[in-house]
């Protein structure tokens, strides 16, 4: 565990956040991060972590057009950020974004939720519903026990993403290719196994238009 994740945990206890899930407004209110300044300057377009030299203290700079389904990690980005700050710690940008998860998703608290429920992303994501259910899948493919890549499939393409790099290497399979084509067909977890690979399906139903929006594929290797 690096010092930054420690301090997360150790915030999420003096916050008195035991379980899931997380809410972030009351991280926010702990480290007196609550007063948002929102805004409608056009010239603001990006979410910073500012200091406030009237109140004497650090406020998030939020446009007031900033998407809704965005927030939550958004605003858990901002909290890693001055947790780190507040300790004294200095990490890149992506290990920020990276702890953003594990403040709405603590590993510890993940790896129970899957020895509870299995590699079950719907099943995580009812657990800790401040998460997106991108922010879950990459948090299990993160904790996967043998190699993986994860697949995310919309009606615009797709994106594929590996912790191992030998794995992303390999080009997607017509197994991976059938159990997507199932899994826009229906709305139940499509699993299937064959040619070295392991798949799991996760549909996500369009409630507006109807159909599947899109698929979150996990496809483990079987032999690497």
């Amino acid at each position: 565990m690096s010092a930054l994740e420690g301090a997360i945990l150790r915030t999420l206890r003096e916050a008195g956040i035991e379980k899931p899930p997380v809410e972030v407004e009351r991280v926010l209110r702990f480290l007196d991060l609550d007063d948002i300044c929102w805004s409608s300057d056009q010239q603001v377009k990006q979410v910073a972590l500012i200091h406030s030299e009237n109140k004497g203290k650090h406020r998030i700079l939020m446009p007031t057009d900033y998407p809704a389904e965005r927030l939550p990690f958004t605003l858990a980005h901002e909290c890693v950020e001055y947790i780190a700050l507040r300790e004294g710690l200095k990490p890149l940008h992506w290990k920020i974004n990276q702890s953003a998860a594990e403040l709405l998703l603590p590993t510890s608290w993940v790896r129970q939720c899957i020895s509870d429920e299995g590699f079950d992303l719907f099943a995580l994501q009812r657990r800790f519903s401040t998460a997106s259910l991108e922010t879950c899948a990459f948090k299990m493919l993160g904790l996967a026990t043998s190699p993986c890549i994860l697949t995310v499939a919309d009606r615009k393409g797709m994106r594929r993403r590996s912790y191992t790099r030998k794995a992303l290497e390999r080009p997607i399979s017509h197994l991976e290719e059938e159990v997507l084509a199932e899994a826009f067909c229906g709305i139940d977890v499509v699993e299937r196994v064959g040619g070295g690979l392991r798949c799991r399906a996760f549909p996500v139903p369009d409630r507006r238009r109807g159909g599947i929006a899109r698929v979150f594929l996990f496809a483990f290797l079987l032999e690497l």
